[in-house]
């Protein structure tokens, strides 16, 4: 049975899911003294995508003016970090 085959024979669902991994954050562990783990999970292009989009200035002609490369880091971050969720309004200062 060739690749093509096996991936027409696949769910969905099982391609299209993202994968997540549970990740110990080793400067906060340190700190609070107790393990401090978050749950990541991958960004789909599309919205990836948009995170790049927002983050590029253009110039008048279209050119790059400017890659905001923490604005990038910081929405992907956001985006990828599910549990503990960082888009929760207790954090916003």
């Amino acid at each position: 049975m060739s690749l093509i085959d096996k991936l027409l024979q696949m769910d969905n669902k099982t391609l299209t899911e993202m994968p997540k991994r549970e990740m110990e954050v080793p400067r906060l562990t340190q700190v609070l003294g107790e393990p401090f783990k978050v749950v990541c999970q991958g960004i789909d292009g599309e919205r990836y995508a948009d995170i790049q989009k927002a983050s590029i200035d253009l110039n008048k002609k279209g050119g790059v003016r400017n890659i905001n490369l923490f604005d990038m880091q910081v929405l992907t971050v956001i985006d990828g970090v599910v549990e503990p969720s960082l888009k929760d309004t207790k954090l916003l200062l």
